[in-house]
């Protein structure tokens, strides 16, 4: 009962803790020195991108609202977490977090009006670079971030879900089941650091 406590508290001070809006997801969340133990920490980028995007995409309406800078970092993380699990790292992964991952990437694609056809890596560059401006306070250079992509709807459209993100069932299953698969014990998968 205890080391569920525990592992509850961890996992809510670290999913507190997102990435910069702008901050590209593979960077994961640098936290320099945790004191009072002076110990430096890092963390794995894939980890953190599941951990935050469980976290928030739980209660998008809540956690999210009026944050568009963070709901675009989120989603950016969530589209870097559902390619990065697909690599050979984690083979042994139960394979239902890659189908999951990626039933719940669309879902999110086509909240925000992002097509499917459209490339991972320019979604996750572009999504980062509008959470930049976003976090900048300017709206412009987000829209025309998200004018790179194909775009189901406009970027103003796209701004305006992402400044009210509704819940999205898929997306918020599929983060969970991977941070319950991801913590599992390490034998169960290969986890390289």
């Amino acid at each position: 009962m205890h080391r569920r406590i525990l592992l509850a508290v961890g996992l809510a001070a670290l999913a507190g803790c997102t990435q910069t809006p702008g901050t590209p997801p593979e960077a994961g969340i640098p936290l320099s020195t945790l004191a009072p133990f002076s110990v430096p920490i890092g963390s794995d980028p894939v980890l953190t991108s599941v951990q935050v995007s469980a976290y928030y995409l739980a209660d998008p309406p809540h956690r999210l609202a009026d944050r568009p800078a963070l709901a675009a970092q989120t989603l950016a993380q969530f589209e870097y977490a559902a390619v990065a699990l697909q690599g050979p790292r984690f083979v042994g992964l139960n394979p239902l977090t890659q189908i999951q991952m990626a039933n719940g990437r669309s879902a999110l694609r086509r909240t925000i009006g992002i097509r499917d056809d459209a490339p991972p890596g320019l979604v996750i560059q572009a999504l980062t670079e509008a959470a930049a401006a976003l976090d900048r306070g300017d709206t412009a250079a987000a829209e025309a971030a998200l004018a790179r992509l194909p775009l189901a709807a406009s970027p103003a459209e796209t701004l305006s879900v992402l400044r009210r993100l509704p819940y999205v069932r898929e997306a918020n299953w599929a983060s969970a089941f991977a941070l319950h698969e991801l913590n599992r014990p390490r034998d169960r998968f290969v986890r390289s650091l």
